[in-house]
């Protein structure tokens, strides 16, 4: 429905392509592309084109299900990259301390004073790992969604093990069982 309507105000408008291609700062291809159905344009460029065209968001919008549907996918895949940065911009540090615990722990430092900042880190890792499945977990609308939830999960998992590794590792030398 989106795609129709395209066409037929840029055509009562006596527009080509090229023109609304050069004014919109995409290519003619992509105009035509929108024209015929054969994908959607972002928020943004759906923003700009109602107000070049003259008409109302809800008009372009209301009715059409696939590009309510795409703007979703859209939304998701967004959401996911957004939770994705954040947990790597956390979980990344987490393991740098870890490890240095860990290094400090293999040059004398006594676990006595690492272990309990080494099991805050696992059970921070822990909350995050809780709160990623319990809240962006979702199956995937697309391929690029459920590969960015693999990934993540991927780190998130990785993060977990390092960091239960580097506890068991400290409580055995706690325990006196193995010595650095």
């Amino acid at each position: 429905m989106i795609a129709e309507i395209l066409r037929s105000r840029r055509q009562a408008l006596h527009l080509t392509q090229q023109t609304v291609a050069d004014h919109l700062h995409v290519t003619r291809q992509t105009v035509s592309n929108w024209e015929t159905g054969k994908n959607y344009p972002d928020v943004p460029t759906l923003i700009e084109l109602s107000d070049y065209y003259g008409l109302s968001l809800d008009y372009l919008l209301k009715g059409d299900a696939q590009m309510i549907q795409q703007l979703k996918k859209e939304s998701h895949f967004r959401q996911t990259l957004q939770m994705g940065l954040f947990m790597l911009l956390t979980v990344l540090p987490l393991d740098f301390f870890s490890g240095l615990l860990f290094y400090g722990a293999a040059h004398g430092r006594s676990a006595v004073h690492l272990l309990p900042m080494q099991l805050l880190l696992f059970i921070a890792i822990c909350g995050m790992v809780i709160t990623y499945r319990g809240q962006f977990y979702e199956v995937a609308p697309d391929a690029k969604s459920r590969t960015v939830h693999w990934l993540l999960q991927g780190i998130l998992l990785l993060s977990l093990l390092l960091s239960f590794a580097n506890c068991v590792l400290l409580v055995l030398q706690f325990s006196g069982v193995i010595h650095f």
